[in-house]
């Protein structure tokens, strides 16, 4: 054998050799890659069942009743019980309820709702109203925090009755308020209570008290059955309709998702 046929001979080897080597290499990248493909796909096909069979949680608008004689602190057909003297109430919660309901597939754990008054203390507006028959007011009780704008603060509100000598005097403390429900299931619903601050300054500036229209921030988060947390926002206000071929008009709690923007 001379030199030319041993050089063919080892050429040959090492070309077979390298394409081989090219050839498991080729290979392994393929199904290294498929491999990758089918685990994103796979995550991608987990992360589409869990949105799709993730709850939902949604606040639903009510229409609320509003006193044509007096802006009364509550929204349930003149619910209002008069007091003998200035004696201060304290509740937190009104006799107001709205509705949530649970629109998933399933089912909603550690519903937190936290309520957040927009503005803060700019969205009050301290007056005093009176005439022959009534007297009504508002005040705070540190007007000078306002130039700092807390978190917290507090206010007095007044209502007198003159010709029935009924009084009506209220102390509200206006914070990050949180109320929680333990569960909703899929398709269920559960009943929430407004905080009395909001109805009462809603009342306030929909009979011309107050210009400061209020709005609170409803921010809504929650755990579904693999243990991801959802939140969801909504501002929270009341809105006029006005009747068709009539003077009339419809008052209604109104809840506008702030995630859609």
């Amino acid at each position: 054998m001379d030199l030319l046929e041993l050089a063919k001979i080892i050429i040959s080897k090492t070309s077979l050799e390298v394409l081989t080597a090219l050839a498991t290499t080729g290979a392994t990248f393929f199904a290294w890659r498929t491999t990758v493909m089918n685990k994103q796909q796979s995550n991608e096909q987990i992360e589409e069942q869990h949105r799709v069979e993730r709850p939902r949680i949604i606040p639903l608008n009510k229409d609320i009743f509003l006193s044509n004689f007096r802006p009364s602190p509550s929204w349930l057909a003149d619910n209002l019980e008069f007091l003998p003297d200035d004696s201060y109430r304290y509740e937190e919660l009104s006799d107001f309820n709205f509705t949530l309901i649970n629109t998933g597939k399933s089912f909603a754990l550690k519903i937190d709702l936290t309520f957040d008054l927009i503005n803060g203390i700019d969205a009050v507006d301290e007056f005093e109203e009176e005439n022959e028959q009534y007297k009504y007011s508002l005040t705070l009780n540190q007007p000078e925090l306002k130039q700092h704008n807390p978190s917290v603060f507090s206010f007095n509100t007044l209502h007198k009755e003159k010709n029935i000598g009924g009084i009506y005097v209220h102390h509200y403390t206006v914070d990050s308020f949180v109320q929680r429900v333990s569960l909703i299931k899929s398709n269920d619903s559960h009943f929430v209570k407004l905080p009395k601050y909001f109805i009462e300054l809603s009342n306030f500036h929909l009979f011309g008290l107050t210009q400061s229209k209020p709005r609170v921030r409803l921010t809504i988060q929650y755990t579904d059955q693999y243990n991801t947390q959802h939140e969801d926002m909504y501002t929270m206000q009341v809105k006029i309709k006005q009747l068709a071929f009539s003077k009339e008009k419809e008052y209604f709690l109104d809840f506008e998702n702030v995630n859609e923007k």
